[in-house]
């Protein structure tokens, strides 16, 4: 009888780059190879989306680049509209062990299952490091931490955290003195707790953890007893700085507290921040109030200064240059966001109660997810000494003849001198628009010729501009990565996008042609251009002509044309 053995080899490719080792992965299988065979700060290299079949141990320090590739887990937590799955997974998907390690994730999509332990997605242990960047956590299902369990000291900047689910800590469990939990630039949105007696939809800082966020979103996250967004335990720390929180919710049939943060017995600090059209209900759905920061105790601990705040206050400790904001509950009324939705609160397939709530809309915005203000928000006016988001940029336009009774202004825009429109200030939360006030016949020639400035900063930069051509009105606009001309049909727009968003073609800044309003379809009528990095502190030359007999549109930036259609 002949004997058939068959080998199975499992390769990955290892090369090294100025003395650093990198490994490149496709596989499960190789990803643990990888991993035993790492030391010091070598780099494993994601070069395919891997589906995990059990957990994946960290005991060394390691950066792990994901190139835009998805980590999951066979039966995730969560579909993909936000029902709840049944199939348990009995593991969680990435564990950080190593005392004094040091761990890297970047560029990833992490999908965690329904996982019967303490953080479905990542657990991080007392006494490692973990750096997330531009890393994506969703569809994970666990019992302190939905998606995160951290002891350890977990940094995250430009992520989005959506639709996790857990007992407590929907989407992130911050325990321990030796927990510090650093966001930036992060949203965390629709997540929620799974019992009644669970807290903090998104968020459960407990035992002397510390908890710092800037430039966040906090949107439609919800639980069932403290803490829409967040619960603050005893002893414990929340850090809020230029922070939206919209649309959470805390209800159950009985008392309730704190939809955007309930304080218990720890420190609040709210800097700059809006906190608005968020909801409370002690029956259960049947009636939702008002409310942001209402304490199970300790309500001399919540300290906010310069921020928007919807509701009653509780006597907290420190009540500085604040805002009530004095929008109903219905939304009939808002003077802050671009629209919402009017609905009851879901809870994983049914309704709580008969009551409907507003909720902004969230818009998904270079790699997060942010609350759109409206042209002419109240929130622009800066009444409180201005209130920070991540939209921002600053045009300089000069062109001959330019007279400002001919054109109306709406948002932030400005006349600076007699050349020159300024359409925002060099901060967060702006947007402006300068229209003509008569039409430009296109039976006729013309040109424009003017120069823009777009600021200096790049990677926290702004959204871009636009010159637009549209029939409709002297008010028409969007902001954010909207740029102006979003959801107007009909119109023309030639956009300079300086943001990339999910549906641009490139990372660099760029300019195309774009139809009625459609802020995805860069090549419907000419190929996109790449500018390079225009965020660079200098003016540049835009031209526009058209010719009336040939019917052609021509786009010339800094001398070079980009198109003649």
């Amino acid at each position: 009888m002949r004997s058939i053995f068959i080998l199975c080899l499992t390769f990955f490719f290892v090369y090294s780059i100025q003395g650093q080792v990198v490994r490149s992965v496709s596989s499960y299988s190789e990803l643990l190879a990888a991993l035993a065979a790492s030391s010091g700060n070598d780099t494993i290299s994601f070069n395919a989306d891997i589906e995990a079949n059990g957990s994946i141990n960290i005991a060394s320090s390691v950066q792990i680049k994901g190139n835009s590739f998805t980590l999951s887990v066979e039966n995730p937590g969560v579909t993909e509209l936000g029902a709840l799955e049944t199939t348990v997974t009995g593991f969680g998907l990435i564990k950080v062990t190593g005392a004094g390690s040091e761990v890297g994730i970047q560029d990833l999509v992490i999908i965690g299952g329904n996982y019967n332990g303490n953080g479905s997605a990542l657990n991080v242990a007392l006494g490692t490091k973990v750096n997330l960047n531009n890393v994506q956590i969703t569809r994970s299902v666990g019992i302190n931490g939905g998606a995160i369990y951290n002891e350890g000291s977990l940094s995250m900047e430009n992520m989005v955290i959506r639709r996790n689910y857990g007992v407590n800590g929907g989407a992130i469990y911050n325990k321990g003195e030796g927990a510090r939990l650093f966001i930036d630039f992060v949203a965390l949105v629709e997540n929620r707790t799974l019992n009644l007696s669970g807290s903090g939809g998104a968020i459960y800082n407990s035992d002397k953890g510390s908890v710092y966020i800037n430039n966040g979103t906090l949107s439609n996250n919800q639980s069932n007893v403290a803490g829409g967004a967040i619960y603050n335990g005893p002893n414990s720390l929340v850090y809020l700085v230029n922070v939206t929180a919209t649309g959470n919710v805390v209800y159950n049939q009985g008392i309730t507290k704190g939809p955007v943060v309930a304080n218990n017995g720890g420190v609040v600090e709210i800097i700059n921040a809006v906190l608005a059209y968020n909801y409370k209900s002690e029956d259960y759905g049947a009636n939702y109030t008002l409310d942001d920061l209402s304490p199970l105790a300790s309500p001399a601990g919540i300290k906010m200064y310069y921020s928007y705040y919807h509701g009653t206050l509780p006597g907290i400790g420190a009540n500085v240059n604040n805002i009530n904001y004095q929008g109903n509950g219905k939304s009939t009324d808002n003077s802050l966001f671009s629209g919402g939705t009017l609905l009851p609160v879901d809870s994983v397939g049914f309704e709580i109660g008969m009551d409907s709530i507003f909720r902004p809309y969230l818009f998904e915005e270079g790699g997060t997810v942010i609350v759109p203000l409206k042209f002419g928000s109240e929130l622009l006016e800066a009444k409180n000494g201005g209130t920070s988001t991540r939209f921002g940029l600053a045009l300089g336009e000069t062109c001959s003849g330019f007279n400002t009774a001919d054109f109306t202004k709406n948002g932030t825009a400005a006349v600076e001198n007699s050349n020159t429109v300024r359409l925002t200030l060099a901060r967060g939360g702006q947007s402006g628009s300068v229209w003509a006030n008569e039409r430009v016949d296109l039976r006729e020639n013309f040109s424009l010729n003017a120069e823009v400035y777009l600021g200096t900063t790049d990677r926290f930069g702004a959204d871009g501009i636009a010159f637009v051509f549209q029939p409709l009105s002297v008010n028409a606009g969007s902001s954010g990565g909207g740029l102006g001309y979003a959801g107007i049909r009909p119109s023309l727009a030639i956009e300079y996008d300086t943001w990339r968003n999910f549906a641009d073609p490139t990372t660099f800044d760029h300019s195309s042609i774009m139809l009625n309003g459609n802020t995805g379809a860069h090549n419907e009528v000419v190929p996109f251009s790449s500018l390079g990095n225009i965020e660079d502190g200098q003016w540049h030359k835009v031209e526009i002509t058209w010719d009336a007999a040939t019917k052609t549109l021509t786009h010339v930036f800094d001398g070079r044309q980009l198109f003649s259609t």
